[in-house]
């Protein structure tokens, strides 16, 4: 049986079960324990995507050159002008301007 989600007026979210043939419609209201909620959109599939996206962001890249264009750098300290990544736009962007690959979590030697 599919999950669907509520939401109380106090911005609570709640997950019930239903069988799809009996989900109430968006923005049906229901109780549970007294207390009223209204189905909202549920959007799993685009969380995961997200959490996809941002999981291992910021990080400061140890292979790529020492103050690379197109990113912040460390200022201080033992990493300083290693390239701080904060998205995984701008990594495919450094990387290809860079002339690397990434695979496997790894940064590969410049491409041929």
């Amino acid at each position: 049986m599919p999950n669907y989600e509520f939401r109380a007026d106090d911005g609570e979210i709640v997950t019930k079960f239903y069988p799809a043939k009996d989900a109430p419609d968006l923005g049906t209201p229901i109780r549970v324990n007294g207390k009223r909620y209204v189905r909202i959109m549920s959007m799993p599939l685009v969380d995961e995507a997200v959490a996809r996206k941002v999981h291992g962001y910021p990080y400061v890249s140890r292979s790529l050159p020492i103050n690379a264009p197109g990113c912040e750098h460390v200022r201080d300290g033992p990493k300083k002008g290693c390239c701080i990544i904060e998205s995984q736009r701008q990594e495919r962007n450094v990387l290809a301007r860079e002339g690397y690959t990434k695979d496997f979590g790894h940064l590969l030697d410049k491409g041929t």
